[in-house]
């Protein structure tokens, strides 16, 4: 979007400079000439006015800027926090787990050749280009998305939730994503509410015991 802002900065300044001149003009002119002259700035603001909707509506990018907003809207899912990186991460990671992530590192489409052969995967910046490489790819899997993880949740046990910080890479089913973004207080709210819960299973167990 920043690239969009100027040029609707640019774009304003034009006006403005139009209007100066026109007032700098001979104010006797004929009516036809002012007719003229209104009708022009007429049309200018309504270019003026086309073009902020164009560039707040992401429009008006420039070329190789980030689109993770628009990619975001459109399909709910996040783009990748850096899209120069993605193909370059270890194809081997941990799988699920975790309850939380911090980032989206890339979408995976892993393939299983029909006539046999090793499984392979291909890397995407964006959930829509995995999701058609996946729909039209003989053997290929629905995508996957590989996520970082700064804090989370470990689970060694059923009920049993520890805090884990440090660095985990990790694969993760893309509907995982949603409400999963891990927040300053995401972890002990999540920590708080199990205790509760279980609080209160233990205490039902005893009253029935």
């Amino acid at each position: 979007m920043l690239r969009g802002g100027s040029r609707v900065l640019e774009s304003r300044s034009w006006l403005l400079w139009v209007m100066r001149m026109d007032k700098t003009q001979n104010v006797g002119r004929d009516a036809r000439t002012a007719f003229k002259d209104r009708r022009l700035k007429e049309a200018l603001r309504t270019f003026l006015v086309l073009s902020t909707a164009l560039c707040l509506t992401g429009g008006c990018r420039g070329e190789g800027e980030d689109t993770s907003f628009s990619v975001k809207q459109k399909n709910g899912y996040p783009a990748t926090v850096d899209p120069a990186k993605v193909g370059t991460y270890p194809a081997l990671t941990k799988s699920g787990g975790g309850y939380f992530y911090d980032d989206v590192l890339e979408y995976r489409v892993w393939v299983h050749p029909e006539a046999g052969g090793d499984d392979s995967y291909y890397a995407f910046a964006t959930f829509d280009e995995a999701t058609a490489f996946s729909r039209n790819t003989d053997g290929a899997e629905s995508p996957l998305v590989l996520v970082l993880q700064l804090e989370w949740i470990d689970e060694p046990k059923p009920g049993e939730f520890r805090h884990k910080k440090g660095e985990r890479i990790t694969e993760w089913q893309v509907e995982w994503l949603k409400e999963s973004k891990r927040g300053a207080d995401s972890i002990a709210r999540f920590t708080a509410a199990r205790t509760a819960m279980q609080g209160k299973s233990d205490r039902q167990r005893l009253a029935t015991d």
